[in-house]
């Protein structure tokens, strides 16, 4: 596939499609190095990557759905909302909890600015998964900007969670629908 046709191809895969197997230790590294390409002014690197596989995903179900129940506790009597929580985390054979260690009242790069590095960031890792034949989709939700989960998960005000990165294999290419894009030029002005 030429580069342009690759850029135009990608889009984001529902973890219902996904399956093993996960990228290997050496497609993970690809991966990685395509996140430090992200633009970084002032150099901070604020991105941080957390990978959850195997059991771990069950532990990160069960913080889901303790957050559900300190959110909302009527919501939590029912117990299908309970067992969706602890289920997200096992739709894909891997996550990425992507997060933003934010260097405060840097004169230079506000808080917004490390934010965009980091999106930046997921964007090329999420390009690399499709280089390498992978479903990629990245999730935020209430589980991204929880107090209870960023606590129970040993992130802060100042190092909070971007969003979850779900990997994996596709289980059926042919299921892909070619997601329908806006014309970008309804995006584009040409005077101020």
């Amino acid at each position: 596939m030429d580069e342009k046709k690759f850029l135009l191809t990608r889009q984001s895969v529902s973890p219902k499609l996904m399956t093993e197997p996960i990228p290997c230790e050496a497609e993970m590294d690809f991966i990685f190095q395509a996140a430090m390409r992200a633009p970084d002014h002032g150099k901070l690197q604020p991105f941080r990557f957390q990978v959850i596989t195997g059991d771990q995903r069950h532990f990160l179900g069960n913080v889901f759905a303790e957050a559900l129940h300190k959110r909302n506790p009527e919501k939590a009597k029912n117990p299908e909302l309970i067992e969706k929580e602890k289920e997200k985390p096992l739709r894909a054979p891997m996550i990425i909890i992507v997060s933003t260690k934010l260097v405060m009242n840097n004169p230079k790069v506000p808080p917004i600015e490390q934010h965009f590095t980091v999106g930046c960031a997921v964007q090329n890792m999420l390009n690399a998964l499709h280089i390498m034949g992978y479903g990629g989709i990245f999730l935020t939700g209430k589980n991204a900007y929880d107090p209870y989960i960023l606590q129970a998960l040993g992130y802060s005000e100042q190092h909070p969670i971007s969003g979850y990165l779900y990997i994996g294999s596709i289980r059926d290419k042919q299921s892909l629908q070619n997601k329908e894009r806006p014309d970008p030029h309804q995006f584009m002005f040409s005077t101020i």
